[in-house]
């Protein structure tokens, strides 16, 4: 963001609206080239609002900070420097640390070198003014080259690095978007309540919808919360109330819906001085116990990595949604778990930018970070940002546990198809829907990995290509990522399809063999029946006639008579069941050849009728 960056890093990001990862310059004072026409959400470690507004308007160089009266006044270089800490002290690391985890953290910045660290965190606006006016070595004498902070102008960093308009609009509005969808989903819900129950909308109602219809002027007016509680802000920027109501037309919020509720959806952005990735990252789910089993698919959480031609890492993320807080557990404890499992990645990213954080995880293999190294000889500024942006994107480590949930929801439909099978098709259904759409998220890791380290990635005009902006390290981990997700996910997720695809043609075929011996047993009882009928028939007919009182024959009957008549009758009809059973089915199949033979001869026949007629009417023509 200066005229001209040789050794500084700025880097940041972490949280609820934006966080923002960017350079400093080293030998001459930031400067934002031109004002943004928007106003930007605030950004921090744990902002408050999920599109929260600050108002914060760019100030152009040759324009004195106090005759624009959007700006506060720029903090002076002494105060400003005075709110740096260092960051390998235990007490500042471990404040730095709790303030990342409060859901009310506004900003942070880190300036770090492999053997120096210092930290600042909640400043002001004038406060970042004055710093985008500092070289990057001026905090610490040149010994930190590396910028890591959070703040709050986005349009002033797009206008810089040259953003679309589309894309720094997509950015700053996605969270406001997203509060007005569910403010709509909510008021549908509850419309379609009232008109169930008859009941004509209250005057609290009333007054809900109309805080709903300013909420734009709201969020510009201050600070808002995912749940849309709106905080004061003295900034004014009354006059930029219109550009925040264009976003809600229909087909702004159409295509923010899209993007939003789609988990595998991504972007990516290239231009000549920058690549900006955007996906949905997943995050932990708090353990907790519930006879309803969770879905196989962690929470998601949207963040966009910008990749700059001057080594610039900037990095924006959605404000804070929380899944349902299970019954029995309480909200607060239960939302700041999620939240820390939220945060985890950029958490561990900045523990381990402190020397009690490399400290704290020098045997957790699998967090450490080459960042930073205190005592290595030399420094490169290429591969810190590219490390730095390697470490942000490997944010899956929430998938893992996917894989063991996908197993035991296999071997469970398993054991159920040899138990009960009422609920065997809507089981089947959700895990194959869950691991598709899995699979069609690394999918899309994967392919976003191979064009950030496609050396035939053209970014702009003046073909930079992703090779000169990554270090040779960086981009054999991007490679190296790219095989754990084909190895790790990809592949086992296919084989858990393909075991998924068995289990459900193992189930269809054990229902097709048991609805056939389903109907198998209705036949052979059917059968039964009738052969049961036709040996009674007659004995039924022969108790009938000895029941009719005849003169002169009725005097004659004895015991003997009816028993006698009834065994030569039962015997009869016992042995004509399996004559006539045999005969039927020599006269079915009888039947069955002469309706054939009958067919053909009527088929030939309406054929030769044809034939004839045809060769008449050819005889016709000819004459």
């Amino acid at each position: 963001m200066s005229s001209s960056q040789q050794s500084g890093v700025h880097l940041s990001g972490l949280s609820r609206p934006p966080a923002i990862y960017s350079t400093a310059a080293s030998d001459s004072a930031t400067q934002l080239d031109d004002p943004p026409g928007h106003p930007s959400p605030s950004l921090g470690t744990a902002s408050r609002g999920s599109a929260r507004s600050t108002g914060v308007t760019a100030v152009h160089p040759s324009e004195p900070a106090g005759n624009n009266p959007h700006v506060p006044p720029m903090t002076s270089k002494k105060a400003l420097l005075a709110k740096f800490h260092d960051y390998d002290n235990a007490h500042v690391y471990k404040d730095v640390y709790e303030y990342a985890l409060d859901e009310n953290a506004l900003n942070f910045v880190v300036q770090f070198s492999d053997n120096n660290a210092q930290v600042a965190y909640g400043l002001s606006e004038g406060d970042f003014h004055q710093l985008l006016q500092l070289p990057s070595e001026t905090v610490m004498d040149g010994t930190a080259p590396i910028r890591w902070m959070q703040r709050e102008v986005i349009e002033a960093i797009g206008g810089h690095y040259h953003f679309s308009k589309r894309l720094v609009m997509s950015i700053w509005a996605w969270d406001l978007c997203k509060i007005e969808l569910n403010r709509r989903k909510v008021a549908a819900r509850e419309h379609a309540m009232q008109l169930s129950q008859h009941k004509p909308l209250d005057s609290n109602a009333t007054a809900t919808a109309d805080t709903a219809a300013i909420l734009p002027v709201d969020l510009e007016g201050g600070k808002i919360t995912a749940h849309g509680t709106v905080l004061s802000n003295n900034s004014d920027n009354t006059s930029l109330v219109g550009n925040l109501n264009d976003i809600f037309a229909a087909e702004n919020l159409a295509t923010f819906k899209m993007m939003q509720d789609n988990l595998n959806y991504t972007s990516m952005d290239q231009e000549s001085k920058f690549v900006c990735v955007g996906a949905n990252w997943l995050h932990r789910r708090p353990e907790y116990k519930s006879k309803k089993k969770p879905s196989l698919v962690p929470p998601k959480h949207w963040s966009w990595f910008v990749l700059c031609d001057d080594h610039t890492i900037i990095s924006f993320h959605e404000a804070a949604y929380y899944d349902k807080t299970p019954r029995g557990y309480d909200e607060v404890q239960w939302k700041a778990r999620e939240l820390e499992s939220m945060r985890s990645s950029t958490l561990k990213v900045l523990r381990q930018l402190s020397k009690c954080g490399l400290e704290e995880d020098r045997h957790k293999f699998m967090q450490l970070t080459s960042i930073r190294q205190p005592g290595r000889h030399s420094f490169s500024r290429l591969d810190g940002a590219s490390n730095l942006f390697y470490y942000l994107f490997e944010d899956y480590s929430a998938a893992f546990g996917i894989l063991n949930m996908s197993k035991t929801a296999l071997d469970e439909i398993d054991w159920k198809s040899r138990e009960d099978v009422s609920d065997i098709i809507p089981m089947l259904y959700k895990l194959n829907k869950e691991l598709r759409q899995l699979q069609h998220l690394f999918t899309n890791y994967k392919d976003v990995i191979g064009r950030l380290i496609s050396s035939e990635a053209k970014i702009s005009i003046d073909e930079v290509s992703m090779a000169e902006r990554l270090s040779l390290k960086a981009s054999t981990r991007f490679k190296r990522l790219q095989v754990q997700m084909q190895s790790l996910m990809l592949d086992t997720i296919t084989d858990y399809l393909d075991e998924k695809r068995s289990l459900q043609d193992t189930y269809f075929n054990l229902m097709t063999q048991k609805d056939s011996h389903s109907t198998e047993r209705l036949t052979r009882s059917a059968t039964l029946l009738a052969k049961l009928s036709v040996f009674f028939l007659p004995i039924s007919f022969m108790t009938s006639y000895f029941s009719v009182q005849i003169p002169h024959m009725a005097d004659n009957y004895t015991t003997w008579t009816y028993w006698g008549s009834f065994a030569v009758i039962a015997s009869v009809s016992f042995l004509s069941l399996f004559f006539f059973s045999k005969v039927l089915m020599f006269l079915s199949e009888s039947l069955d050849h002469a309706s054939e033979r009958a067919t053909r001869w009527t088929y030939g026949r309406i054929g030769w009728a044809q034939r004839k007629k045809m060769r008449a009417m050819e005889d016709e023509d000819d004459l």
